[in-house]
């Protein structure tokens, strides 16, 4: 639920809920989710296109120039070792390496908030730390990441604060 309202899927019965400084359902909720990058636990991806033409068809809803999103993708498809696969269509590909196009076109505009839910699940290992990795880099960039987590280790390694919650309610 946390997750659903800071991406704007939802709204919070009491609150006022802001993303980089945008308040969400107001005047600036457009706003708000252009400093949003949002990687859900099934993301949802156009399954007959490439991962470049996804990531270049996610850039251009956010206005980013085509050879800023093909730098993207070339950092990232180094990075996670996907340049195989650039080029094929998205129903052909494993679970993680669908994960790996859905993260790829959710930082393609750098947004200066990235919301991941369960974000390695699929992963193959070297996937897994690449992305754990990338989390390190945008924290010392000054980008706020909020990551949904059953995976204790990843929590540990990469978060300054923690909150625990059981039944949605926070308990630690």
């Amino acid at each position: 639920t946390t997750i659903k309202i800071v991406a704007g899927l939802a709204l919070a019965d009491t609150g006022r809920d802001t993303v980089d400084g945008h308040v969400l359902g107001g005047a600036s909720a457009r706003a708000a989710r252009a400093a949003l990058g949002l990687l859900p636990d099934r993301p949802p991806l156009y399954e007959k296109l490439t991962c470049r033409e996804y990531v270049t068809f996610v850039a251009g809803l956010y206005l980013v120039p085509r050879a800023e999103a093909e730098r993207h993708l070339g950092d990232m498809t180094e990075r996670f070792r996907m340049q195989d696969y650039v080029d094929r269509p998205i129903d052909g590909m494993s679970h993680g390496m669908k994960q790996k196009t859905a993260l790829c076109a959710a930082l393609v505009h750098r947004p200066a908030v990235f919301v991941c839910d369960e974000p390695r699940v699929g992963l193959d290992p070297h996937g897994a730390r690449a992305f754990r990795e990338l989390l390190v880099e945008l924290r010392r960039a000054g980008r706020a990441v909020l990551m949904s987590s059953h995976t204790l280790d990843l929590v540990e390694q990469v978060c300054d604060r923690v909150a625990i919650l059981c039944q949605g309610r926070l308990v630690a």
